[in-house]
């Protein structure tokens, strides 16, 4: 109902508890309904109207991991947020449990929950959209309202810029900026993927000459998709993308992710093979989420391992993480490729980082993703030894 106020489902057997998040949420403007357990929950039958729901892991008899469960059986689509006592690897386990059956997972939050907190994730949560129509998507792309937004890769060892992530947004006259999550899926699914990436990579390579031009010389990367890897002409069609814009193969990167490089390997070893026979990089991306055996990853011609940030973003506090970055650097490093840690928040990881002898780091502790403007002031604000260095793939 349009003016209303979003309505937070607080569902936690500590009253006071449930009041100290109420009071955090009532000057938000939320309309806060509280229950001490799932039987409560179950009385109101009807959850769909939820914005948002906080949920404490321990309930008593029943747990929220059965609540996350009923949930999913109802597609509720509100933004959840797990509050527990428990350590962080097994709410961060719970966090994955929820997003396994497709619910909109916000945050793990410890208790003692600090406000300050709490009001950053709400404020912060995504909002949830009518459906687009595949009509929509193709007119957005015809009208060019595709707009790509770049994010460094950082050198841990000198802090140069050695490449920038370019990841596509959609700037629609009505719905705003949506981000890919909302329009990729659709887009693979409706013929419209092809098309897209074309668009993407040419602008893509059109800025990277603009840089170039301004003297700065970071390779850009541009993610494919699961359905890029089996077009056969792609290669051309990048091979003619660069001779346009004038840029050198080796100043850019193609990123796939480990499942899609490994849903047809053929296809996959054909495509990636004739990209670096043209000279450009290939990187995998989100590594160690897939389900690739390390026979597969072997036989396709990566440049650049990126290790996923679920690992990177606990490594200053989780041995097992340590243990399985540190794993996978050597391993990396020792099949002759680079490596870039994703989610890089903190000095502390990047130092641990640094320990660890990876080669490139990604995340906020850097620069967001951010506008084509920004990032040239992003570069301009580095050292210029850092700008100028060219570090091909």
């Amino acid at each position: 109902m349009p003016g209303r106020k979003p309505i937070a489902l607080l569902i936690d057997d500590d009253p006071e508890i449930r009041a100290f998040i109420r009071a955090v949420l009532t000057p938000m403007d939320f309309f806060c309904e509280e229950f001490d357990g799932f039987g409560a929950l179950r009385d109101r039958t009807e959850v769909n109207d939820a914005d948002v729901i906080i949920l404490d892991l321990s309930l008593g008899e029943d747990d929220g991991v059965e609540v996350l469960r009923w949930l999913a059986d109802r597609r509720c689509p509100a933004g959840i947020a797990l509050v527990s006592s428990f350590d962080e690897r097994l709410l961060a386990t719970a966090l994955k449990v929820g997003q396994s059956y497709g619910l909109s997972m916000l945050k793990c939050l410890r208790k003692p929950v600090k406000p300050v907190d709490l009001r950053e994730m709400l404020a912060n949560r995504p909002r949830p959209q009518s459906a687009i129509a595949r009509e929509e998507l193709a007119l957005g792309i015809e009208a060019r309202e595709l707009v790509l937004f770049y994010q460094p890769k950082i050198e841990v060892a000198t802090g140069a810029v050695s490449s920038a992530e370019a990841l596509v947004r959609w700037n629609n006259g009505r719905r705003g900026l949506i981000f890919p999550g909302s329009f990729i899926p659709l887009a693979e699914t409706s013929g419209l993927m092809s098309t897209m990436t074309d668009m993407v990579l040419d602008q893509a390579l059109f800025d990277r000459a603009a840089w170039g031009a301004l003297g700065f010389s970071p390779a850009v990367a541009v993610n494919l998709s699961a359905s890029a890897l089996v077009d056969l002409d792609l290669p051309d069609r990048v091979g003619a993308s660069l001779h346009k814009h004038g840029v050198p193969a080796s100043a850019l990167i193609l990123e796939v992710t480990e499942a899609s490089a490994m849903r047809d390997t053929r296809s996959s070893m054909d495509v990636l093979t004739r990209l670096r026979i043209k000279g450009a990089g290939v990187s995998i991306d989100d590594f160690g989420t897939g389900y690739s055996s390390l026979a597969e990853l072997h036989r396709l011609p990566f440049t650049e391992l990126k290790i996923d940030r679920s690992f990177t973003m606990e490594i200053h506090h989780d041995k097992d993480s340590r243990i399985i970055v540190d794993a996978i650097i050597r391993m990396a490093h020792a099949m002759g490729l680079r490596v870039v840690a994703e989610g890089v928040e903190t000095a502390e990881q990047l130092r641990i980082l640094a320990d660890m002898e990876c080669d490139a780091a990604q995340g906020y502790h850097f620069c967001r993703a951010v506008p084509y403007d920004k990032f040239i002031a992003f570069l301009e604000s580095r050292e210029p030894a850092f700008a100028d260095r060219v570090i091909s793939p």
